[in-house]
């Protein structure tokens, strides 16, 4: 499952004091002022990551609270107003991405999806996930079945498809902080990564690093996208997978890396309520405010794709008769049946098969672009379909995005 890693304490590295992640994400000045160390501003040296304002109590966010009160030098000092497109100006279908995991997708009995099950005519770009790097810097195989189905894969491409090779991911032990630390490890790591994409025949790499956290991390992966750049020049192509939280954001320069970048792709979803309610992991509302940021620091929306999510969310509901968002939750629903994961999170296959064998009615939540379904007395899904994601790139479209991307082909299809 492609999501962050960072544990529920982010450690931004003032004093040594770790802070919760749910309170770096909260754009609330209140909220975040119940810790009694600031983390930006002159007592502590630290501009806000993604150039979102620093308040005068010394704490990050994205409202007019703590910009109208910002301490300039240690970030913006205004709300920016997005770009606007239209929904129907298309911008969004200029890129189509998805992502695949060969091993996972071929190692199962039912819903398998062999790289030659993929249907094409729907991608402009297909990622391999994942290959990761040793503590050498080499670029291997995440799993020793991805390498009968690499050449597989990249015999795929045409003149309308490329095939990319994506690196790291959530929950990988991928040894990135020392990889990036020196230009020695770098370029250690670029020979290996360019001989990988020669050997296999992949066209470009994706970065998935989930996530820096600290600021020689911040420093080290802008290097690297530059030095990437310098070497592949035109021949292969760059993106960067980039977390939806903005306490995973603190310690990326996304503005430094983007000129190095031929685009990112932004994973608006996983979202989550700090108290453990009921959500719906891509609603909609809560992606345009995580997605703030990236207008803070000028981030071209050409250059982003919107995450889609073919899985769903799910939970036990503490009473039957709250059925929606942020209704109380005792934990996460039954694993599916083909694909399961003891998280709550389950696969679109799983949530048809499921809508087909119980004749349920799935409900539209229009405002936040998602639907869900309620069954068994007490289990309730999260997800997206494929009129929730046309709804969803109507919104792109209107911010301009140059695109979107799935994860992942191998969960199901919209």
């Amino acid at each position: 499952m492609r999501r962050t890693t960072v544990s529920t304490f982010l450690a931004l590295a003032v004093g040594g004091l770790a802070w919760p992640t749910s309170l770096l994400e909260t754009n609330s000045i209140p909220a975040l002022a119940k810790r009694d160390v600031p983390m930006c501003g002159p007592s502590t040296g630290v501009s806000c990551g993604m150039n979102v304002c620093c308040s005068g109590s010394g704490y990050c966010g994205t409202t007019s609270a703590h910009c109208n009160s910002c301490q300039s030098g240690y970030g913006s000092c205004a709300v920016p107003t997005p770009k606007k497109c239209g929904k129907t100006s298309g911008t969004a279908n200029g890129r189509t991405v998805g992502y695949y995991r060969g091993a996972s997708g071929t190692g199962r009995t039912c819903h398998v999806v062999q790289p030659s099950n993929i249907d094409t005519s729907k991608f402009t770009h297909l990622n391999y996930a994942f290959a990761v790097f040793d503590s050498g810097f080499n670029v291997v195989p995440q799993d020793s079945a991805d390498v009968a189905l690499y050449t597989k894969f990249t015999a795929l491409k045409s003149s309308k498809l490329e095939t990319w090779i994506a690196i790291g991911g959530g929950g990988s032990t991928t040894p990135w902080s020392s990889m990036v630390a020196t230009s020695a490890n770098r370029a250690k790591f670029i020979t290996s990564l360019k001989a990988f994409l020669v050997k296999y025949g992949f066209q470009g790499v994706d970065l998935d690093w989930e996530v820096p956290l600290n600021t020689a991390d911040k420093v080290g992966y802008t290097s690297l996208a530059k030095e990437l750049r310098a070497s592949f020049g035109t021949t292969y192509k760059i993106s960067m997978a980039f977390p939806v939280d903005y306490g995973d954001m603190f310690y990326v320069d996304a503005k430094g890396m983007e000129p190095y970048l031929d685009w990112i792709g932004y994973m608006s979803y996983d979202i989550k309520n700090p108290d453990g309610t009921v959500a719906g992991h891509t609603d909609i509302v809560k992606v345009e405010d995580k997605a703030l940021p990236f207008w803070f620091s000028g981030i071209p929306p050409a250059k982003l794709n919107l995450g889609l999510a073919s899985y769903g969310h799910g939970y036990t509901l503490a009473s039957t008769n709250c059925r929606v968002a942020n209704c109380a939750a005792t934990g996460v629903s039954a694993p599916g049946t083909c694909i399961p994961d003891p998280t709550g999170v389950m696969s679109l296959f799983d949530i048809k098969d499921i809508i087909a064998a119980k004749s349920l009615n799935p409900a539209l939540v229009s405002a936040g672009m998602y639907k869900y379904i309620a069954f068994n007395n007490g289990q309730w899904i999260g997800y997206d379909d494929a009129e929730t994601v046309a709804l969803k790139k109507g919104w792109a479209n209107d911010f301009c995005f140059g695109g979107t991307m799935q994860w992942a082909i191998d969960l199901g299809s919209f």
